[in-house]
C-alpha cells in the first residue's frame, strides 16, 4: 500500500513538473512572439505623438498581461484537478503538497504581477514628466523669443525715430 501511494505521488508530482515546464515555455512562446511582432510593426501605422504611443504601449501591456493570466488560470485549474483526483484516491499528503505548490505558484504570479504593474507606472510617471518638462522648454524658448522679437521691434522703432529726426 505504502509503495504504491508512493508511486502516486512520484508521478503526480512528474505530471505537475511537466505543467510547470510546460506553462514556463508557452510564457516563453509568447513573450518571444510578441516582440517578434513589435519589431515587425510599420513605424508609420504608429502614432506619432507620446500619448499615442503610450497609449499603444499600454494596450500592448494589457493583452500580454491578460494571456499571462489566462495561461497561469489554466495551469492553476489542472493542479485543481490533480488535488481533486489525489482527494478521491485518499492521498492526504499529496493533497497537501499540491495545494502548498498551487498557493506558491499563486502568490508568485501575483507578486510578479505587482512588480510588474510598479514599473508600468514608473515608466509612464517618467515619461509624462519628460513630456511636461519638454513642454516647458518650448513654451520658454517661445517665451525668449517672443521677448527678443519685441525688443528687436522696439529698436528697429528707435532706431527709425532716430533717423527721421
Amino acid at each position: 500500500m505504502k509503495v504504491r501511494n508512493l508511486a502516486g505521488i512520484v508521478l503526480v508530482l512528474f505530471v505537475i513538473g511537466g505543467f510547470i515546464f510546460a506553462e514556463t515555455e508557452t510564457t516563453e512562446q509568447t513573450e518571444k512572439a510578441e516582440q517578434s511582432q513589435v519589431k515587425q510593426q510599420d513605424l508609420s501605422t504608429r502614432s506619432v505623438t507620446a500619448r499615442g504611443v503610450r497609449m499603444d504601449r499600454n494596450q500592448m501591456m494589457r493583452e500580454r498581461m491578460k494571456k499571462q493570466v489566462e495561461v497561469h488560470q489554466a495551469a492553476l485549474k489542472e493542479l485543481e484537478d490533480i488535488k481533486k483526483i489525489a482527494e478521491e484516491e485518499g492521498a492526504t499528503k499529496t493533497v497537501a503538497a499540491l495545494q502548498k505548490l498551487i498557493d506558491e505558484k499563486d502568490a508568485k504570479f501575483k507578486e510578479d504581477l505587482q512588480k510588474i504593474e510598479k514599473a508600468r507606472r514608473e515608466r509612464e510617471k517618467k515619461l509624462k514628466e519628460k513630456v511636461e518638462a519638454q513642454a516647458q522648454k518650448k513654451a520658454s524658448e517661445a517665451e525668449n523669443k517672443t521677448e527678443e522679437a519685441v525688443e528687436d521691434e522696439t529698436e528697429k522703432t528707435v532706431e527709425n525715430k532716430v533717423e527721421e529726426e
